[in-house]
């Protein structure tokens, strides 16, 4: 008898104290103001992005001017690159961009 008791006093207890909350939960006090008209004084910005995919370049007088004398040191250089060295001067180089993977980055150079 006294955990009846107990769970129908738990069960009023929740009621009670639920009621306020929902009561609370349906009046909308959002004011809305409804503008006449947007008037467009400035010309748009041409974007500035020309390809789907990022693209970093280094030119000669940059390479002279950081005194690079590999093009592996000039890929290191770029944002977000890394380079794998396996075996030194003349060994096999990986280049990943972003921890992509090698096999999805492209280098290509121009002598």
């Amino acid at each position: 008898m006294r955990t009846l008791f107990i769970i129908v006093f738990i069960c009023l207890a929740g009621i009670f104290l639920c009621v306020p909350v929902l009561h609370a939960q349906q009046i909308d006090t959002t004011v809305y103001h409804q503008l006449k008209g947007v008037e467009v004084v400035e010309k748009a910005r041409p974007s500035t992005t020309r390809e789907a995919t990022p693209l970093q370049v280094m030119d000669r007088s940059g390479i002279e001017r950081l005194g690079i004398q590999d093009l592996s040191e000039a890929v290191k250089r770029f944002s977000g690159a890394t380079v794998k060295d396996y075996g030194g001067i003349g060994g096999l180089k990986t280049v990943s961009v972003r921890s992509l993977g090698a096999q999805h980055t492209g280098v290509s150079y121009d002598a």
